[in-house]
């Protein structure tokens, strides 16, 4: 990571953490489901005390543990500063789902306009942190790690990522209910338009992103009168 980019990717770190934050809101005020990364943490919150942003903390910090046994000697001591990103990002949660306490979808068609609405967001958000190349949330960052081990496109892992999150979320449905609650139709939709967003966002702006990252780093150089290195 280049240092003379690294105010531009804080930039776009934060605005993606942001963007992830609330595109998981969108989705789950959708009332069609949760999205599948945040579906096992929102079906627990329905049943057990502690919040949705609470349990996302503690799901995130099993997927931070997951990073270290994949990376192994690969995992940079700056990743750490998940833990605290994920303080951050488990806040917004709450404070996103504050904000739409009392919003409910007038009838499907709405619902499913902003299930969709969602999954652009929080895709949105995902690739921005991607393109940042700083540190991820440690849910799409055990994924990123997962598809550079196994050679894989991050959308692609991405969905069966999702998909096996969703079937978790569903046994915890009917483990603490009988019956579906908090899994819809709007989970098992998310699995697949996230990482095919994430897939298409990068075939749109992917080369754009990096460029921009690219002439930021001239710029400087450029300024400096020196070599990049």
């Amino acid at each position: 990571m280049k240092k003379e980019r690294l105010p531009l990717r804080i930039i776009l770190f934060i605005l993606g953490t942001a963007f992830n934050a609330f595109g998981i809101t969108l989705i789950t005020k959708a009332y069609l489901g949760t999205s599948p990364i945040s579906s096992l943490p929102f079906v627990l919150s329905l049943g057990l005390p502690p919040s949705f942003g609470t349990l996302t903390f503690v799901f995130n910090m099993i997927f931070f543990t997951g990073q270290i046994v994949i990376l192994k000697k690969n995992f940079a001591k700056i990743q750490f500063l998940q833990i605290p990103v994920t303080i951050v990002f488990s806040t917004l949660i709450d404070l996103f789902m504050s904000f739409f306490v009392q919003f409910k979808p007038g009838n499907y068609l709405y619902s499913i306009l902003l299930l969709i609405l969602g999954c652009m967001v929080m895709a949105f958000g995902i690739k921005l942190t991607i393109t940042a190349d700083l540190i991820m949330t440690p849910g799409n960052a055990f994924v990123n790690a997962l598809s550079g081990q196994l050679h894989k496109n991050y959308g692609t892992v991405e969905i069966y990522f999702d998909t096996v999150l969703t079937i978790l979320a569903v046994i915890a449905s009917f483990v603490l209910f009988g019956k579906f609650r908090g899994v819809r139709e709007g989970t098992i939709i998310s699995a697949f338009l996230i990482g095919s967003f994430i897939n298409i966002y990068d075939k749109l702006f992917g080369t754009v992103l990096n460029k921009l990252m690219s002439s930021a780093e001239d710029t400087v150089c450029s300024e400096n009168n020196s070599p990049c290195v």
